[in-house]
């Protein structure tokens, strides 16, 4: 089967191909950038933070697939995954995507609810989004946060560029 590239290269169409394409790099770059976009939102209780936050969440939980996927061991990305933070995100994830969560990591009836802020910081919206889910509450914002700095930590574990053996052009 060939593949579109070269598909396109066939036709004379000029492809370039990350020397990270297809690799946990290139989705750890789109986390970053989903992140920024997130941090960018002021207002915690807006539908674009809470549809900002979902995708990082997503793109967060999908990063176990792209790990696995280009030979990470198991055992090391299990660990990764089995920090509670993680597995809340794994929860609020597969509920968002399937409405109805069977087999959860932490909390099968997680919600995610409007809070008040009896006294507001300076430039604090006057209420955040929290995540409740296994008898804690997380702030949405603040569980964002540290899923994207664990995953991080350990993407600067990783070695440097695409796996061995992978051709790139």
């Amino acid at each position: 089967m060939t593949s579109k590239a070269d598909q396109a290269e066939e036709l004379g169409i000029p492809m370039y191909r990350s020397p990270y394409a297809y690799s946990p790099i290139e989705h750890w770059q789109r986390i970053e950038r989903w992140n920024k976009r997130l941090r960018a939102v002021r207002e915690d209780d807006t539908p674009d933070f809470l549809d900002f936050s979902i995708v990082v969440l997503m793109h967060c939980f999908a990063m176990r697939d792209w790990l696995l996927a280009s030979g990470v061991e198991r055992e090391k990305v299990s660990g990764l995954f089995s920090s509670t933070e993680l597995k809340v995100c794994r929860d609020l994830v597969n509920g968002s995507k399937h409405l109805r969560l069977h087999n959860a990591s932490v909390d099968e009836h997680h919600e995610i609810v409007r809070a008040w802020r009896p006294w507001q910081r300076p430039g604090e919206s006057e209420s955040e989004l929290k995540v409740h889910a296994g008898g804690v509450s997380y702030s949405l914002r603040s569980l964002c946060s540290t899923c994207v700095d664990q995953i991080g930590a350990f993407m600067a574990e990783l070695p440097p560029g695409p796996p061995e053996g992978e051709n790139v052009t």
